[in-house]
C-alpha cells in the first residue's frame, strides 16, 4: 500500500463522512452557533450605543471641567496675590524676631564657652598639680642618676598616656 497513491474507496468514504457530519452539525450545533452569533451582534450594537453615549457625556464633562479649571485658576491667582502681601509682612516680622533670638543665643553661647574654658583650666591645673606631686614624691624617695632620670621621665609620660586612655 503506497501512501501517495489515490484510492477511490477512501475518497468516497471521506466524502460520505463529511456529508453526514454536516447534516448532524446542521441539525444540532448550527442553530446554537447562529443564536450565539446573533446575541454577540446584539451585544456589540448595544456596546457601540453605550460608547457613543459615554463619548457625549465625556465631551460635556470635559467642558464643565474646563470651566471649573478656569474658575479655580482665577481664584488661585487672587489667593496668591493676597498670600504674597501677607508673606512679605510675615517675612519682616520673622527676620526681626530671628535677629533678636540669634543675638540672645550668641550671648548665651559666649557665656557657656567662657564657663567651659574656666572649667577646663581648673581640670588642667588639677592634673598638673597631681603630676607634679607624683614626680616630686618619686624624686624625694630616690636619688637619680641620668639613667634613672630618663626612666622616670618615660614612666611619667606613660602614666599620662594611660590616664588619658582611662578617662576616655
Amino acid at each position: 500500500m503506497d501512501l501517495l497513491s489515490v484510492h477511490g474507496g477512501l475518497i468516497g468514504w471521506t466524502i460520505i463522512t463529511f456529508i453526514v457530519l454536516l447534516v448532524v452539525l446542521k441539525a444540532t450545533a448550527w442553530p446554537s452557533i447562529l443564536g450565539a452569533l446573533d446575541e454577540r451582534e446584539k451585544a456589540i450594537r448595544e456596546s457601540l450605543k453605550a460608547a457613543e453615549k459615554a463619548k457625549e457625556d465625556a465631551v460635556r464633562i470635559s467642558k464643565e471641567y474646563e470651566e471649573m479649571i478656569n474658575k479655580a485658576r482665577h481664584e488661585a491667582q487672587e489667593i496668591i496675590n493676597a498670600g504674597k502681601s501677607t508673606a512679605e509682612k510675615m517675612k519682616s516680622e520673622i527676620l526681626a524676631e530671628a535677629q533678636t533670638k540669634s543675638q540672645n543665643i550668641i550671648a548665651k553661647a559666649k557665656t557657656e564657652i567662657e564657663q567651659e574654658r574656666e572649667k577646663a583650666k581648673e581640670e588642667i591645673r588639677g592634673v598638673v598639680v597631681e603630676l607634679t606631686i607624683n614626680t616630686a614624691s618619686k624624686l624625694i624617695s630616690k636619688v637619680l642618676d641620668p639613667k634613672d632620670h630618663l626612666a622616670l621621665i618615660n614612666q611619667s609620660i606613660d602614666e599620662i598616656k594611660i590616664g588619658k586612655v582611662n578617662e576616655n
